[in-house]
């Protein structure tokens, strides 16, 4: 949903990189977090690493490095495996609720939640995540997140939205995310789900098998699912089937 993003800034207003990734510098240095900027339209990120990431032994504090890619793949192996999956599901709601937002506030928000993460030697760290987006007051996309990672005492209850301008809350687990698939698309994952074929989907609904090929590609695509198992999953996660 990220990547699919039509980037065509309104009126010659873009969101400029360089202040973007000096924000993110300072955040890390600062916070002593890691810091990692996503550049959604070329597809990169940058990670800036403060205390934590001499901490978990992934840097030390003032390094940095550049990625070919929007998923920060080296940190998400230090967080535990549930810890991630929830993380991924309330970024899914947080950005189903920043697009039905006016663009004029979508970088007045943030969603929080807390994570485990190993270090080198095994040992768990209590982590605050934090996920926010850098756009434009007039263009409909998001052209860049910014995603912070602090070790804290206490984790968080839960999940939630946070506004920081005059810090009101959402919680995310109150985010609504049926209108993500289509109701087609909620039938033939349901039908996915029971173990039916893409040939025997066909012939149920009356369409052809490219037809519903193309349709679980869809699915994939809006879940950031790799395979079908995963979408069922990650729907059943959010209550679309």
């Amino acid at each position: 949903m990220l990547l699919r993003q039509e980037f065509i800034p309104a009126d010659g207003e873009s969101v400029s990189l360089e202040r973007s990734l000096l924000i993110a510098e300072h955040y890390a240095l600062v916070e002593n977090s890691i810091a990692v900027l996503s550049d959604l339209t070329k597809r990169r990120s940058y990670i800036f690493y403060g205390g934590l990431g001499a901490l978990l032994g992934m840097a030390r504090k003032g390094e940095s490095r550049v990625v070919d890619t929007i998923w920060e793949e080296e940190i998400f192996e230090r967080i535990a495996p549930e810890d991630l999956l929830t993380k991924q599901l309330d970024e899914l709601k947080f950005f189903h609720f920043i697009n039905r937002s006016s663009p004029s506030v979508r970088s007045d928000y943030y969603m929080e939640c807390s994570l485990r993460m190993c270090d080198d030697e095994g040992e768990w760290h209590n982590v605050r995540h934090r996920i926010s987006y850098f756009a434009s007051t007039k263009s409909e996309s998001v052209p860049m997140a910014l995603c912070l990672y602090n070790v804290v005492p206490d984790v968080i209850a839960e999940s939630r939205i946070v506004n920081y301008v005059d810090g009101s809350v959402v919680r995310v687990a109150e985010e609504n995310c049926s209108t993500l698939l289509s109701a087609r698309e909620k039938e033939i994952l349901t039908m996915i789900s029971r173990g039916k074929q893409s040939k025997q989907i066909a012939a149920t609904l009356s369409i052809s098998v490219n037809t519903v090929n193309r349709h679980r590609q869809n699915i994939l695509a809006k879940l950031n699912a790799g395979n079908s198992l995963e979408a069922c999953r990650v729907a059943e996660k959010l209550g679309l089937i």
